[in-house]
């Protein structure tokens, strides 16, 4: 088994390389953020992006951002790693992304991997950042996300409570063989119910370390 829980919401693997994935399956609608500012939606200091348009309510001097299918937030930033990739972004890298119209979320989008479009939730490589970290560090992540890192599960949260979303765990061992996992299920609760793991419908070629929390 290469990934196991340790305590409440710890992962610890035997293996030297794991990444963990997940894919966005369906997009959002549009997503309308009420926010305040001028009425006029030409004040520099109000911009939805080019994926969105401006617009006013002249009674109480508000404005909201009307995105487009795919995209959230102010300004109006892709809903995932997926909508990116589906737009032409095919180099993987860090993007901004907005999951439900809330506070943007800084990630590490892989492009490649069997067939793009994957959020990288954890990261381990060669052992350079301590994951042997208490529930606090966990729930805000910690780590590079250039190098090794956890993502944060309160990110993880807002990332797969909205939509249908799939899991992939890549494992390498010191041998260099490598192995991977997909769910096809994967669901992570709040802190209020201290982050209850859903998840199902295993395939792949690592084994169904997961079992143990269905």
């Amino acid at each position: 088994m290469f990934i196991e829980t340790r305590e409440k919401n710890h992962f610890a693997t035997t293996a030297r390389n794991t990444n963990l994935h997940f894919l966005k399956q369906i997009p959002k609608t549009h997503l309308e953020q009420q926010t305040k500012g001028k009425s006029a939606c030409e004040d520099d200091s109000f911009q939805c992006g080019e994926k969105g348009i401006c617009i006013p309510n002249y009674k109480d001097g508000s404005v909201r951002c009307k995105c487009d299918d795919g995209y959230g937030g102010k300004p109006c930033d892709a809903i995932s790693c997926s909508q990116l990739f589906q737009d032409g972004h095919n180099s993987s890298g860090v993007f901004t992304i907005n999951p439900d119209g809330g506070k943007a979320i800084q990630v590490l989008c892989d492009m490649k991997t069997d067939g793009g479009g994957w959020t990288v939730l954890q990261r381990r490589l060669d052992g350079s950042v301590d994951f042997y970290l208490g529930w606090e560090s966990y729930k805000k992540g910690f780590g590079n996300l250039n190098s090794e890192f956890w993502l944060g599960n309160d990110y993880i949260h807002r990332l797969t409570v909205t939509d249908d979303v799939m899991l992939r765990v890549d494992l390498e061992d010191f041998d260099g063989n490598v192995t991977y996992a997909e769910y096809t299920t994967f669901k992570v609760a709040d802190e209020a119910d201290k982050y209850r793991l859903l998840i199902g419908g295993y395939g792949g070629t690592a084994g169904d370390s997961m079992i143990q929390h269905k």
